[in-house]
């Protein structure tokens, strides 16, 4: 098979999951409202602890000022939320509790002793994409960041890894990371560090109909899919 028509398969891969992705956007995993709201310590302790992350939603409650409570905000693809009063604030990356200390303090110029809670409406999407020479290519959901064989094994495993000659990881940031599968196959494995996989992340497995890709040409498909579903979530 040709490079170019290599590449053509996988570019129609992609955007065949984003479709099928934003077809069933109202279906997506979500964090369940009731749970997220029930006042059970074990579970206010997790949520505390969560960090938020670029495309969740959240809820603000000020407690006796509606004015400055806000529901169902995007957390935006920089990373900020824009809230009223106080402009654009960084996010992403801080557990709630952190957003909620920070907020308390920004909102003592309008309000005395303000008492701020922080409620996670939906989680960001959080799949990896496992595609080539894999029994059940597709979308997987991760809740966190798991090894590279447990994130095929998800894929129903390698179909023959006699075929396989390396592994391709295309991470997030559109960065690609290159893993030698028999470097892996064989029963020197536990002396190598398995790769992580981590949300947003894709997973190529290769094999001879795969050869003479245009990586470059991939990374840059794989980087707007994941744009473009950040807008569509945005939209919506």
């Amino acid at each position: 098979m040709s490079r170019a028509c290599a590449t053509l398969i996988l570019a129609l891969l992609l955007v065949t999951t984003l479709m099928a992705d934003s077809n069933s956007a109202a279906n997506s995993p979500t964090a369940n409202p009731e749970l997220l709201n029930n006042p059970d310590s074990n579970h206010q302790d997790h949520q505390s602890e969560y960090i938020v992350k670029r495309g969740d939603n959240l809820s603000i409650i000020v407690m006796g000022h509606p004015e400055f409570t806000l529901n169902d905000v995007l957390v935006l693809p920089d990373g900020t939320i824009h809230y009223p009063g106080l402009g654009s604030i960084q996010v992403a990356g801080m557990a709630t509790m952190d957003i909620k200390a920070l907020l308390e303090r920004s909102l003592l110029r309008y309000i005395v002793s303000p008492i701020v809670t922080i409620q996670i409406r939906r989680l960001q999407d959080q799949r990896i994409n496992i595609l080539g020479h894999v029994n059940n290519p597709g979308q997987y959901q991760v809740f966190d960041s798991i090894d590279l064989f447990h994130a095929l094994s998800l894929a129903g495993g390698v179909q023959d890894y006699r075929l396989v000659n390396k592994i391709l990881i295309i991470r997030a940031d559109s960065g690609v990371e290159e893993v030698k599968a028999k470097h892996y196959f064989r029963k020197s494995v536990a002396k190598r560090p398995i790769p992580q996989i981590h949300a947003g992340d894709t997973i190529l497995v290769n094999s001879p109909w795969t050869k003479g890709i245009d990586w470059a040409l991939l990374s840059f498909l794989m980087a707007l899919g994941t744009f473009t579903m950040s807008m569509i979530r945005f939209m919506q």
